[in-house]
């Protein structure tokens, strides 16, 4: 089930590399997490934007930032849940 207002669900297992995802939605909230999430980042066209992680929090990209990616770091088989909010 989705949460409330969510429009995207992503169900995301890491492997050896980061896990990208180019964002449809400029808010979005990782859930459900199994594992270690160890550093999150957008990586736009006007530059890379670090986030401190926090889980079931929403995050809005910024208005201006255009064609970001979420990028999200964690440890081998780590699981999560992406929400994308429109």
């Amino acid at each position: 089930d989705l949460p409330a207002a969510a429009q995207r669900a992503f169900e995301v297992r890491v492997g050896k590399e980061p896990w990208v995802h180019g964002l449809q939605a400029r808010t979005f909230t990782i859930g459900n997490v199994a594992g270690e999430i160890r550093r999150r980042a957008l990586d736009c066209a006007n530059g890379r934007k670090r986030l401190e992680y926090q889980q079931n929090v929403d995050w809005t990209v910024p208005e201006g930032w255009q064609a970001c990616a979420l990028v999200v770091d964690a440890k081998r088989s780590t699981s999560f849940m992406l929400y994308e909010f429109e």
